[in-house]
């Protein structure tokens, strides 16, 4: 009541609405609860709060991941406003979709959501499927996840609003100090920004090492620069990893349905706890 910002009669009647959910739901009630506590924090009135919490309660138990932390960071989608988790649902079934993209788990894709990666995404108008794409690549480098999303955010601050090094640098190649900003806002989002990077420095007639060496001096070198030139040299790979994510995003209520008929959601039920 007094710290998500509930009056009495709504925590009254969401408890009522928790016990219900929680008698078919693979979580406890208790679980419930505390997830539910994030989604009122957010601003969700009641009743959209409990579908919300149904949703997360499904992803969570999809990913094997803890509810409470799959419900903030789905909160967390749903507030930055960014393409593609305009309602939870659609979150839901993106980050689903991310997951099987990538070397990573659920739980993990929750750590990277804390980096506030997606805020920085949004600013620079890309999509949750965009920047997903470049996630799933970078885990796939062996890079955690959470490793990876602060590094994708500095790299998006880069490409989207590069010093006047970096211009100087771009411009030896043919691109304009906005061309990697504009390209983001694109249909390709990522794809096409890194698509124009590498295709101008293809057309430079430039080396590997001399495309590396400009690179590293215009995005910082060290850490700053290195996930743009994973990006780069991984241009084909990141371009299946974005289909992959367009194309099973819609999966996502079969992998729901599938999961309920699981021998372990099963048994996650209350009748057999």
């Amino acid at each position: 009541h007094t710290q998500a910002g509930a009056s009495q009669k709504s925590v009254d009647s969401l408890s009522k609405s928790v016990e219900r959910l929680g008698s078919y739901a693979q979580q406890s009630p208790q679980q419930l609860a505390d997830a539910l506590f994030h989604l009122k924090s957010v601003g969700l009135d009641d009743a959209r709060a409990m579908r919300a919490l149904k949703t997360a309660s499904d992803l969570a138990a999809v990913g094997g991941a803890d509810l409470e932390a799959t419900t903030n960071a789905l909160a967390g989608a749903w507030r930055s406003g960014i393409k593609g988790a305009r309602n939870f649902g659609q979150a839901a079934a993106t980050l689903n979709a991310i997951v099987g993209a990538g070397n990573m788990r659920m739980a993990d894709l929750v750590d990277a959501m804390g980096t506030g990666f997606l805020p920085t995404a949004r600013s620079f108008g890309l999509g949750l499927k965009s920047v997903g794409a470049a996630l799933a690549l970078m885990t796939d480098e062996g890079i955690p996840a959470e490793l990876a999303a602060t590094r994708l955010r500095m790299s998006i601050n880069l490409l989207g609003a590069p010093t006047v090094a970096a211009a100087k640098q771009l411009a030896s190649i043919g691109l304009s100090s906005t061309a990697l900003a504009n390209a983001m806002r694109g249909p390709q989002g990522i794809v096409g920004a890194i698509g124009l990077l590498k295709s101008h420095l293809d057309k430079s007639g430039l080396s590997a090492t001399q495309a590396a060496a400009l690179l590293s001096r215009a995005f910082g070198g060290g850490r700053s620069s290195s996930a743009i030139l994973t990006l780069v040299n991984n241009l084909n790979v990141l371009r299946r990893k974005q289909q992959q994510i367009n194309d099973t995003t819609g999966r996502y209520g079969g992998a729901v349905a599938a999961q309920r008929r699981a021998a372990q959601a099963q048994f996650a039920l209350p009748e057999s706890r």
